[in-house]
């Protein structure tokens, strides 16, 4: 069953992903499927894949809505789906006016 709410980007449990960035109750996560899946988890929320993220699902709706800004920064950022651009989305969702 965890696999497959992984594969929907639903991931309710960090305990089998590496904590790789922490800053201001928002942290990035790898965890390695058959791949390496980047998420993003702000304080008690669940842990949402940087894809969708990215592509601005519905399923990242409430991550970007909980730092003003974050919706035109993923829309004009031109991120990639790495640990990089997941750290500087943290950054600006921490420092950006909130």
């Amino acid at each position: 069953m965890g696999v497959l709410n992984a594969a929907g980007g639903d991931f309710g449990n960090t305990y089998f992903m590496e904590r790789l960035f922490e800053k201001n109750g928002y942290s990035v996560y790898r965890y390695w499927a058959p791949g390496e899946i980047i998420l993003i988890k702000q304080k008690d929320d669940k842990a949402v894949d940087f894809g969708s993220v990215i592509a601005r699902k519905k399923l990242a709706s409430k991550l970007l809505e909980s730092a003003k800004g974050a919706e035109d920064f993923v829309k004009n950022g031109n991120l990639k789906n790495t640990v990089e651009d997941a750290k500087k989305l943290v950054d600006f969702m921490t420092g950006a006016g909130n």
